[in-house]
Protein backbone atom coordinates (compact mmCIF):
# COMPACT_ATOMS: atom_id res chain seq x y z
CA UNK A 1 0.00 0.00 0.00
CA UNK A 2 1.17 3.13 -1.19
CA UNK A 3 2.05 6.04 1.47
CA UNK A 4 0.66 9.48 1.26
CA UNK A 5 1.74 11.87 -1.33
CA UNK A 6 3.19 15.52 -0.90
CA UNK A 7 2.20 18.00 -2.78
CA UNK A 8 4.44 19.76 -5.01
CA UNK A 9 4.09 23.01 -3.24
CA UNK A 10 5.04 21.65 -0.27
CA UNK A 11 7.71 19.83 -1.92
CA UNK A 12 9.14 22.93 -2.96
CA UNK A 13 8.93 24.23 -0.02
CA UNK A 14 11.08 21.78 1.76
CA UNK A 15 13.88 21.49 -0.88
CA UNK A 16 14.48 25.17 -2.00
CA UNK A 17 16.47 26.07 1.15
CA UNK A 18 19.12 22.70 0.77
CA UNK A 19 19.20 24.44 -2.94
CA UNK A 20 20.01 27.74 -2.48
CA UNK A 21 22.70 26.47 0.39
CA UNK A 22 24.42 24.23 -2.11
CA UNK A 23 24.71 27.39 -5.00
CA UNK A 24 25.95 29.86 -2.25
CA UNK A 25 28.82 27.42 -1.28
CA UNK A 26 29.94 26.75 -4.82
CA UNK A 27 29.92 30.52 -5.07
CA UNK A 28 32.35 30.95 -1.97
CA UNK A 29 34.93 28.41 -2.68
CA UNK A 30 35.66 29.99 -6.21
CA UNK A 31 36.03 33.34 -4.93
CA UNK A 32 38.32 31.75 -2.36
CA UNK A 33 40.51 30.17 -5.19
CA UNK A 34 40.47 33.43 -6.59
CA UNK A 35 41.93 35.73 -4.13
CA UNK A 36 44.51 32.63 -3.06
CA UNK A 37 45.52 32.65 -6.89
CA UNK A 38 46.09 36.74 -6.72
CA UNK A 39 47.74 36.64 -3.75
CA UNK A 40 50.24 33.36 -5.76
CA UNK A 41 50.85 36.29 -8.57
CA UNK A 42 51.52 39.21 -6.36
CA UNK A 43 54.02 36.86 -4.52
CA UNK A 44 55.59 36.00 -7.38
CA UNK A 45 55.74 39.59 -8.90
CA UNK A 46 57.28 40.99 -5.76
CA UNK A 47 59.77 38.06 -6.11
CA UNK A 48 60.39 39.15 -9.61
CA UNK A 49 60.93 42.69 -9.01
CA UNK A 50 63.52 41.84 -5.86
CA UNK A 51 65.38 39.59 -8.73
CA UNK A 52 65.48 42.16 -10.81
CA UNK A 53 66.78 44.87 -8.26
CA UNK A 54 69.88 42.69 -7.27
CA UNK A 55 70.64 42.11 -10.68
CA UNK A 56 70.94 45.51 -11.30
CA UNK A 57 72.89 45.64 -8.69
CA UNK A 58 75.22 43.10 -9.55
CA UNK A 59 75.72 44.34 -13.13
CA UNK A 60 76.42 48.10 -11.62
CA UNK A 61 79.43 46.32 -8.73
CA UNK A 62 80.14 44.69 -12.48
CA UNK A 63 80.77 47.73 -14.19
CA UNK A 64 82.37 49.10 -11.03
CA UNK A 65 85.07 46.49 -10.82
CA UNK A 66 85.87 46.80 -14.46
CA UNK A 67 86.54 50.64 -14.67
CA UNK A 68 88.67 50.19 -11.47
CA UNK A 69 90.66 47.49 -13.49
CA UNK A 70 90.87 49.93 -16.18
CA UNK A 71 92.33 52.29 -14.23
CA UNK A 72 94.73 49.96 -12.73
CA UNK A 73 95.92 48.49 -15.92
CA UNK A 74 96.51 52.23 -16.85
CA UNK A 75 98.33 52.76 -13.70
CA UNK A 76 100.80 49.82 -14.40
CA UNK A 77 101.65 50.77 -17.71
CA UNK A 78 102.45 54.36 -16.58
CA UNK A 79 104.58 52.91 -13.99
CA UNK A 80 106.18 50.22 -16.76
CA UNK A 81 107.11 52.91 -18.61
CA UNK A 82 108.78 55.32 -15.67
CA UNK A 83 110.63 52.23 -14.79
CA UNK A 84 111.50 52.05 -18.15
CA UNK A 85 112.43 55.58 -18.86
CA UNK A 86 114.80 55.63 -15.29
CA UNK A 87 116.83 52.03 -16.55
CA UNK A 88 117.32 54.49 -19.19
CA UNK A 89 118.65 56.94 -17.23
CA UNK A 90 120.94 54.60 -14.46
CA UNK A 91 122.54 53.50 -17.76
CA UNK A 92 123.33 56.94 -19.23
CA UNK A 93 124.78 57.97 -15.53
CA UNK A 94 126.42 54.34 -15.60
CA UNK A 95 128.30 55.50 -18.76
CA UNK A 96 128.73 59.08 -17.12
CA UNK A 97 130.13 57.70 -14.08
CA UNK A 98 132.70 55.24 -15.70
CA UNK A 99 133.87 58.18 -18.04
CA UNK A 100 134.62 60.13 -14.60
CA UNK A 101 136.51 57.20 -13.01
CA UNK A 102 138.60 56.57 -15.95
CA UNK A 103 139.31 60.47 -15.42
CA UNK A 104 140.33 59.69 -11.64
CA UNK A 105 142.07 56.86 -12.82
CA UNK A 106 144.13 59.13 -14.92
CA UNK A 107 145.08 61.62 -12.91
CA UNK A 108 145.55 59.10 -10.08
CA UNK A 109 148.36 57.45 -12.22
CA UNK A 110 149.40 60.73 -13.02
CA UNK A 111 150.11 61.94 -9.78
CA UNK A 112 151.80 58.92 -8.64
CA UNK A 113 154.19 59.21 -11.26
CA UNK A 114 154.70 62.90 -10.34
CA UNK A 115 155.05 61.75 -6.50
CA UNK A 116 157.22 59.24 -7.32
CA UNK A 117 159.91 61.11 -9.48
CA UNK A 118 160.13 64.14 -9.06
CA UNK A 119 161.90 67.41 -10.86
CA UNK A 120 165.11 67.57 -9.17
CA UNK A 121 165.07 71.48 -9.88
CA UNK A 122 161.48 71.89 -8.08
CA UNK A 123 161.85 68.89 -5.47
CA UNK A 124 160.89 71.60 -2.45
CA UNK A 125 158.16 72.49 -4.30
CA UNK A 126 156.98 69.14 -5.02
CA UNK A 127 157.63 68.24 -1.82
CA UNK A 128 155.56 70.77 -0.46
CA UNK A 129 152.35 70.50 -2.99
CA UNK A 130 152.13 66.79 -3.70
CA UNK A 131 153.41 64.72 -0.18
CA UNK A 132 153.42 67.14 2.27
CA UNK A 133 149.50 68.12 1.48
CA UNK A 134 147.18 66.36 3.70
CA UNK A 135 144.22 66.62 1.57
CA UNK A 136 145.90 65.43 -1.47
CA UNK A 137 146.55 62.23 0.03
CA UNK A 138 142.86 61.68 1.44
CA UNK A 139 141.67 62.70 -2.15
CA UNK A 140 144.41 59.75 -3.13
CA UNK A 141 142.93 57.23 -0.49
CA UNK A 142 139.39 57.80 -1.93
CA UNK A 143 140.20 57.41 -5.08
CA UNK A 144 142.31 54.26 -5.04
CA UNK A 145 141.55 51.80 -2.31
CA UNK A 146 143.49 48.95 -3.12
CA UNK A 147 146.77 49.39 -5.32
CA UNK A 148 147.10 46.67 -7.94
CA UNK A 149 149.95 43.79 -6.98
CA UNK A 150 150.79 43.83 -10.66
CA UNK A 151 149.31 44.76 -14.06
CA UNK A 152 147.18 41.02 -14.92
CA UNK A 153 145.81 40.27 -11.33
CA UNK A 154 141.91 41.59 -10.78
CA UNK A 155 140.17 40.70 -7.60
CA UNK A 156 137.61 42.40 -5.72
CA UNK A 157 135.69 41.62 -2.33
CA UNK A 158 132.90 43.60 -0.88
CA UNK A 159 130.27 43.70 1.41
CA UNK A 160 127.31 45.65 2.54
CA UNK A 161 126.59 47.42 6.04
CA UNK A 162 123.45 48.19 5.98
CA UNK A 163 120.06 47.13 4.87
CA UNK A 164 118.00 47.06 1.51
CA UNK A 165 114.01 47.35 1.03
CA UNK A 166 114.50 46.74 -2.46
CA UNK A 167 111.90 46.37 -5.48
CA UNK A 168 112.03 44.59 -8.51
CA UNK A 169 115.64 45.17 -10.63
CA UNK A 170 116.99 46.99 -8.06
CA UNK A 171 120.91 47.41 -8.07
CA UNK A 172 122.71 46.26 -4.55
CA UNK A 173 125.46 48.30 -3.48
CA UNK A 174 128.49 46.92 -1.09
CA UNK A 175 130.07 49.60 0.53
CA UNK A 176 132.79 48.15 2.57
CA UNK A 177 135.56 47.38 0.28
CA UNK A 178 138.16 44.86 1.73
CA UNK A 179 140.34 44.20 -1.63
CA UNK A 180 139.89 46.18 -5.20
CA UNK A 181 142.98 44.63 -7.03
CA UNK A 182 142.98 46.35 -10.02
CA UNK A 183 140.12 49.33 -8.98
CA UNK A 184 137.51 47.27 -10.87
CA UNK A 185 135.19 47.50 -8.49
CA UNK A 186 132.75 51.11 -7.38
CA UNK A 187 131.53 51.28 -3.66
CA UNK A 188 129.10 53.97 -4.61
CA UNK A 189 127.25 52.09 -7.33
CA UNK A 190 128.02 48.50 -6.62
CA UNK A 191 129.69 47.75 -10.07
CA UNK A 192 132.27 46.26 -10.91
CA UNK A 193 134.14 47.43 -14.36
CA UNK A 194 136.09 45.00 -15.87
CA UNK A 195 139.63 46.38 -16.07
CA UNK A 196 140.79 43.67 -18.69
CA UNK A 197 139.45 41.10 -20.66
CA UNK A 198 139.75 37.39 -19.43
CA UNK A 199 137.92 34.41 -17.76
CA UNK A 200 136.25 35.53 -14.43
CA UNK A 201 134.74 34.11 -11.45
CA UNK A 202 132.30 35.50 -9.45
CA UNK A 203 130.27 35.38 -6.18
CA UNK A 204 127.37 36.74 -4.14
CA UNK A 205 125.46 36.35 -0.98
CA UNK A 206 122.57 37.81 0.08
CA UNK A 207 120.75 37.47 3.35
CA UNK A 208 117.13 37.93 4.07
CA UNK A 209 114.47 38.93 6.81
CA UNK A 210 112.15 36.70 8.35
CA UNK A 211 109.34 35.63 5.98
CA UNK A 212 110.43 36.97 2.78
CA UNK A 213 111.21 35.50 -0.37
CA UNK A 214 113.63 37.86 -3.09
CA UNK A 215 115.28 36.49 -5.65
CA UNK A 216 118.72 37.92 -6.96
CA UNK A 217 121.31 38.07 -10.52
CA UNK A 218 124.98 38.18 -11.47
CA UNK A 219 124.29 40.86 -14.52
CA UNK A 220 126.67 41.87 -16.79
CA UNK A 221 126.50 44.40 -19.10
CA UNK A 222 122.02 44.37 -18.85
CA UNK A 223 122.00 40.55 -19.32
CA UNK A 224 121.49 38.08 -16.53
CA UNK A 225 124.08 35.54 -15.93
CA UNK A 226 122.69 33.75 -13.20
CA UNK A 227 120.08 33.69 -10.16
CA UNK A 228 119.59 32.49 -7.20
CA UNK A 229 116.29 32.50 -4.90
CA UNK A 230 115.46 32.22 -1.09
CA UNK A 231 111.82 31.98 0.56
CA UNK A 232 112.91 31.63 4.44
CA UNK A 233 110.01 30.59 6.78
CA UNK A 234 108.24 32.38 9.46
CA UNK A 235 110.26 33.19 11.97
CA UNK A 236 113.70 31.72 10.24
CA UNK A 237 116.08 34.24 7.82
CA UNK A 238 119.34 33.23 6.63
CA UNK A 239 121.84 33.76 3.28
CA UNK A 240 121.90 32.24 -0.13
CA UNK A 241 125.07 32.74 -2.28
CA UNK A 242 125.92 31.81 -6.04
CA UNK A 243 128.83 31.54 -7.98
CA UNK A 244 129.39 31.96 -11.94
CA UNK A 245 132.23 31.53 -14.08
CA UNK A 246 131.81 33.62 -17.09
CA UNK A 247 134.14 36.17 -19.92
CA UNK A 248 134.23 39.51 -19.39
CA UNK A 249 135.50 42.10 -21.56
CA UNK A 250 136.97 45.40 -21.15
CA UNK A 251 135.01 47.62 -19.75
CA UNK A 252 131.59 45.74 -19.18
CA UNK A 253 129.69 46.02 -16.21
CA UNK A 254 129.13 43.57 -13.63
CA UNK A 255 126.87 44.05 -10.92
CA UNK A 256 123.77 42.22 -8.85
CA UNK A 257 120.46 43.00 -9.11
CA UNK A 258 117.30 41.83 -7.48
CA UNK A 259 115.48 40.21 -10.12
CA UNK A 260 112.60 41.37 -11.74
CA UNK A 261 109.34 39.30 -9.30
CA UNK A 262 107.06 40.51 -6.84
CA UNK A 263 109.67 41.24 -3.56
CA UNK A 264 108.21 40.59 -0.09
CA UNK A 265 110.67 41.11 3.14
CA UNK A 266 113.86 43.02 2.83
CA UNK A 267 117.65 41.82 2.16
CA UNK A 268 119.97 42.29 5.74
CA UNK A 269 123.62 42.55 6.38
CA UNK A 270 125.87 42.36 10.08
CA UNK A 271 128.16 40.64 11.72
CA UNK A 272 126.69 37.26 11.31
CA UNK A 273 125.83 37.20 7.80
CA UNK A 274 126.87 39.62 5.32
CA UNK A 275 125.19 40.42 1.88
CA UNK A 276 128.66 40.71 -0.23
CA UNK A 277 129.89 40.45 -3.42
CA UNK A 278 133.68 39.54 -5.06
CA UNK A 279 134.82 37.99 -7.73
CA UNK A 280 138.76 37.61 -9.19
CA UNK A 281 140.19 36.73 -12.88
CA UNK A 282 141.44 33.61 -13.56
CA UNK A 283 143.12 33.51 -17.47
Amino acid sequence: MAGPRIPKPILLILCGPLLFVSALTSDDLQGQEDVSLRQTVEELKKIILNQERRLSAVEARCQSLEEHNEVKTNEVKELKVKILKQNAMILDLLQKQRVCDGKIQNMTEMLDSVTKHPNPGNEEVNSEKFRGSEHFRKERLLATTTPPTNENTVAFYAYSTHNFSPISLFVLTFDTVITNVGNGYHHHSGIFIAPRTGLYVFTWSFRVMNEAHISTELVVNEKAKSAIYYDSNPGVGGNKAGTVVTHVNQGDDVFVRVAQMSVVGGIISDPIGRTYFGGWIIS
